[in-house]
């Protein structure tokens, strides 16, 4: 497996989300219907992020911070990104 450095995730998760190239898993669906977020809110989250942090949850997952869903409020994305995988998987989103 391929680990990633900070500024490779957040590009490609930047650039995943601007082409509209985000896979979401059931959980991370499950989490966006809990917190009132849409599809678009997490793409704009995500196309917006200023951080990537890495998360505890496994290689290559990212903790992307800092960016605004589309009413501004910041809204914290968990991505995975694997080896070769051009799309981004949406893990969970949780509120600032």
């Amino acid at each position: 497996m391929v680990q990633v450095t900070a500024a490779e995730a957040l590009r490609t998760a930047r650039a995943a989300a601007d082409a509209n190239r985000l896979r979401f898993t059931r959980h991370a669906t499950e989490r966006m219907q809990e917190r009132t977020a849409t599809h678009a809110d997490v793409r704009e989250a995500v196309r917006t992020a200023d951080t990537a942090v890495p998360s505890d949850d496994g290689p290559n997952r990212w903790l992307l911070c800092g960016g605004g869903d589309l009413d501004e409020c910041e809204l914290r994305v968990v991505v995975a990104i694997d080896e070769g995988e051009v799309t981004v998987t949406v893990v969970t989103v949780f509120p600032q």
